[in-house]
This record gives C-alpha cells, structure tokens and sequence, in this order.
C-alpha cells in the first residue's frame, strides 16, 4: 500500500498532506495511525499523537531536513498493513 507523496515543500509555507486509500470487504472500520521516523525504513517510527485518519496533515512550522512518514491500518479480524514509506523533503 502506497501513500500519495509529497516529497519536496518550503520550510514554514507547508500547505501538504499525505493520504492513504484503503477498503475492507466487511464491516468493521478500518484504523488509521501515522508514524514519523528518522530513517527511511516502515518500523520503528515514532507514533504521531491525533494522527488517525486515512490523511495526515504537515506541520506548518516544520523546520529543513528529511522526514520519513507511513501509516499503518488495522480492522477487526484483519491482518495490520503497513503502507510504505513516504519522504518528505523540507528546504
């Protein structure tokens, strides 16, 4: 599963958003949470705290470096998928 990416956004004028697609074939909701990590990798991420939904909202006040994100979803009697990573370049 991929994140809609964006990749490259001005340090203080971020106006961006990642967003993941997803559906289940039951009921149940499916669960969104949002993780930031130093390394591009899908584990070991720091949980972004309120960041559970299928979109995450950038910081405004973001400060230059590279940023790692991905989500991981989760429904009742279903297997967690954890999407990609998506980078983020702040200048």
């Amino acid at each position: 599963m991929k994140i809609s990416p964006l990749t490259d956004v001005m340090a203080g004028s971020i106006s961006g958003s990642l967003s993941v697609v997803a559906s289940i074939n039951t009921s149940n909701p499916i669960t969104y949470q949002w993780y930031e990590n130093t390394i591009d990798s899908a584990s070991g991420g720091t949980v972004i705290n309120g960041e559970s939904s299928a979109s995450f909202d950038i910081q405004t006040d973001i400060i230059a470096g590279t940023y790692y994100y991905y989500c991981v979803l989760s429904s009742t009697g279903a297997t967690d998928v954890t999407t990609t990573v998506a980078t983020v370049n702040v200048s």
